[in-house]
This record gives C-alpha cells, sequence and structure tokens, in this order.
C-alpha cells in the first residue's frame, strides 16, 4: 500500500472526540464499523487515511479483530506511521495500554520494528514505559532486550533513558524492573547522578539504594559535593532511620576516608530533621 505524506493524516493521539477524530471525510461512520471486524475487507472504497483511523482507532480501543483483518492483509502497515505524529500502530496502542492488542500484534512484529520511533524520536516502549504499563514493557523486552536502553525524549526534547523516564513519572515498580534489565554503564555520570536524585526524591529508596551499591565511587563524590539528597532522604520520610545502615555499608570501601564521609552524612541528616520532624512532612 502507498503511504500517504503524514500532514495529510488526522492526529489520532490529542484528546478529542473518537466519532470527530475518527469520522470518514466522506460522511461514513467509521466508529461504527468496529465491532463487526467482517465490514473491514470488503470495504471497497477506504482510502488510506481511512485504513490509518480504523487501525488507530482500533489500537485506542483495544480493537485486535478489527485490526487483524487489515494486517493480516498488508503487514507492511505494522511498521507504517499513521498518524501526523509519525506513530506506528504499536505505539498508539502502548500509549493507550491496550495490552491484549499489543500482545496480539507483537506476534507479527520483527524485533528491529520495536525500535521504530515516532517523529518525536519516542519508542512504543517509552510510551509504556511513561504510561506505567509493566506488562506491556516487559512483552516489548522479551521479544527486543535493547529496549531499556534506547533514549527517548522528555516534553523538552531531550534525550533520557527510560529507567528515568519512569522514575520522574514516580513508577516505582517500573523503575525497580528496568533496574534489572537496564545496561546503566551507558548512563554518563551526570545521568547516574540524575537517576540517583530522582529516586531519592521520589522516594525509591529500595533503588537509590542499589544505585548507590553499584556505584560506590559516585557515591562518595556525592556525599562530599552534593548532599541535598541526603536532605531530601531525611525530611521526606522517617524511612532514612531504618536505611542508614544499609547506607553506610555502601559507602564503606576505599574511597576518600569513609568515615569522615558517614560523619559528614549523620551530620547532615541530623540537622535536617531536627528542623523538620516536628512538621511530618
Amino acid at each position: 500500500m502507498e503511504s500517504k505524506p503524514s500532514h495529510e493524516i488526522e492526529p489520532v493521539s490529542q484528546h478529542c472526540d473518537d466519532n470527530e477524530q475518527f469520522g470518514s471525510r466522506d460522511g461514513r461512520d467509521i466508529e461504527n464499523q468496529l465491532p463487526d471486524p467482517a465490514l473491514v475487507p470488503n470495504e471497497r472504497k477506504m482510502n488510506d487515511d481511512d485504513v490509518y483511523r480504523i487501525l488507530a482507532l482500533a489500537a485506542m480501543k483495544d480493537k485486535w479483530s478489527v485490526a487483524e483483518v487489515i494486517l493480516r492483509k498488508d503487514p507492511s502497515l505494522v511498521r507504517q506511521k499513521i498518524s501526523e505524529f509519525g506513530e506506528t500502530v504499536l505505539q498508539i496502542a502502548a500509549l493507550a495500554g491496550s495490552t491484549g492488542f499489543v500482545l496480539k500484534l507483537m506476534t507479527l512484529m520483527e524485533p528491529d520494528d520495536f525500535e521504530l520511533k515516532t517523529n518525536n524520536g519516542n519508542t512504543a516502549f517509552n510510551f509504556a514505559v511513561n504510561s506505567g504499563f509493566i506488562e506491556i514493557v516487559k512483552a516489548m523486552r522479551e521479544r527486543n532486550n535493547n529496549l531499556p536502553n534506547i533514549h527517548g525524549l522528555d516534553p523538552a526534547g531531550r534525550a533520557i533513558f527510560p529507567i528515568s523516564a519512569a522514575a520522574i513519572y514516580g513508577h516505582k515498580a517500573m523503575v525497580s524492573y528496568l533496574f534489572e534489565v537496564t545496561n546503566l554503564d551507558m548512563l554518563n555520570q551526570t545521568e547516574r547522578l540524575s537517576l540517583l536524585e530522582i529516586t531519592t526524591h521520589n522516594e525509591m529508596y529500595d533503588v537509590a539504594l542499589k544505585i548507590f551499591n553499584k556505584d560506590r565511587k559516585l557515591t562518595t563524590q556525592m556525599l562530599q559535593g552534593n548532599l541535598d539528597v541526603f536532605y531530601i532522604l531525611s525530611h521526606k520520610s522517617l524511612v532514612i532511620s531504618n536505611q542508614q545502615g544499609k547506607l553506610k555499608r555502601s559507602i564503606e570501601g576505599p574511597y576518600n576516608s569513609p568515615l569522615v564521609l558517614w560523619r559528614k552524612f549523620i551530620s547532615a541528616t541530623s540537622m535536617v530533621r531536627s528542623r523538620f520532624i516536628t512538621c511530618k512532612i
């Protein structure tokens, strides 16, 4: 099927009324065709835009039976950008959290297909991570284990790893899972420090501690030059009282007098706790 230029395709990910967005230009109500897959292959008057709308709405509504008829007839549509934002069927389904649809669609895809990006530089994996759909994330990663190591873009257009995005959005279970499957060696020191700060700020202490234990040199550098994380740990939660032993063990090592560094940490936490503990923040 010859693809249409993306500017001729109406957006599918804007929040607007389905009837308005997916209604046919010649007056046919495409949405009402969705419940009956038998209508799709028999429709002779559909142009490419109509096909894209049907696929997009089916992906958003988790209607695999409708999309399957079209995709098995033309498998190349699996990789086709079907919205003006350059989204594929998989990306739309992942963004919508259409788990059943995604699992079925993946059977028609090759591992490299999961790395396709939108015009804004995000994969379907990035969308699922950002939205917190961990079942979809796990299923995709089983097909392509490199997905956790592929940058997406944040709203400001900056490159960001999936685990950092999950931490920003506060998806604790997602962050814990991604920590186990992400190659953290691909994150530079600034990115690791940022991830440590975000997980601490969002009270993801288990992951923050794992980051400490994974890179003790970074831990020491943080204690020397950046006590903000420990201020956050102190006034955010009394959980720190139960974690101090773990933190102490994580920084002990051959780097720059750990006893002195530990005393700095205890001093910082004591000062902040005395200031904030009565406020019950």
